[in-house]
């Protein structure tokens, strides 16, 4: 899910498609609340398939700049499982499947229309399916500037970049950063989906999807549901002072070998046949 002020831009999996069909399949809607607690109204689609992830700034001139992943595909590419009982119609020949690379779309109102700018890191590592899963801050020195991060998965270089806003579709600057081991940690453990947000002390903070090891946990509330193994349904942490050298941070939650809830509920419909991770993002 991801905020701003009175409207909200969630990913929806269209024509009744599984999450598993994510990649062709997913769009992002736009919702209003008179109240964060709801209840939320679904207004239309902000962006059509293939969109996934997607995180909002709300900019100095009003503005929104919607960061996601994907390009939007022919109407046709999209997936469609409509009355198939989550089995996909097969894609027509010419249909690709689309990078999972960082885009932006900008509008000047929440409602849209929103005009598209598909895969704006064009740093030597960043266009690859792999770099994927943004978040995006304003800097808190009234720049301008934003700071947009991606996956970092195993890797101890924490991948961020600099940019405008006034210029979303870039450039955009790599500035290198290295991750840290601490007592809480290794950078080896697999971490995505960042949520980039700085404190009032000016200090820096992502929170993440987590791999968590439950080899050694016991039986859920449905026998064997999930069964031992490693899944991303923990909540990681890492922080700076500087954006330039990170720090492993403890575990948030989801980390107790015998846990059960958080585990649990990333399997689809609750039976365990297809485990996925939890479809929102940590947020802080």
């Amino acid at each position: 899910l991801a905020y701003a002020y009175d409207c909200r831009y969630m990913t929806e999996i269209a024509n009744e498609c599984p999450l598993g069909d994510y990649g062709v399949a997913s769009q992002v809607a736009h919702m209003t609340a008179t109240s964060p607690l709801g209840p939320w109204r679904r207004r239309g689609l902000a962006l059509v398939g293939f969109a996934h992830n997607p995180q909002a700034l709300r900019v100095p001139n009003g503005s929104i700049l919607l960061f996601h992943i994907g390009t939007e595909l022919q109407p046709e590419c999209v997936a469609n499982c409509t009355g198939m009982n989550g089995s996909m119609l097969p894609r027509p020949s010419h249909c690709t499947t689309p990078s999972h690379a960082v885009s932006v779309a900008v509008a000047d109102t929440p409602g849209g229309p929103f005009t598209r700018f598909p895969y704006i890191l064009h740093d030597e590592i960043a266009i690859t399916s792999s770099h994927t899963n943004p978040s995006a801050m304003l800097a808190p020195d009234g720049s301008g500037r934003i700071f947009l991060t991606q996956r970092r998965a195993t890797s101890a270089t924490v991948p961020l970049f600099v940019g405008h806003w006034s210029s979303p579709a870039g450039p955009w600057t790599p500035l290198r950063a290295s991750l840290l081991p601490t007592s809480a940690g290794s950078p080896s453990t697999f971490e995505e989906d960042p949520f980039l947000f700085s404190n009032a002390r000016g200090e820096f903070h992502m929170l993440t999807h987590r791999e968590v090891d439950r080899s050694l946990r016991s039986a859920g509330p449905v026998q064997g549901i999930p069964p031992p193994g490693v899944y991303l349904c923990g909540g990681g942490h890492i922080f700076s002072r500087n954006l330039t050298t990170w720090y492993y941070g403890e575990n948030i939650y989801g980390h107790s070998p015998n846990g059960t809830a958080q585990c649990d509920i990333v399997f689809q419909r609750g039976h365990g046949t297809v485990p996925t991770k939890l479809t929102s993002r940590q947020r802080p």
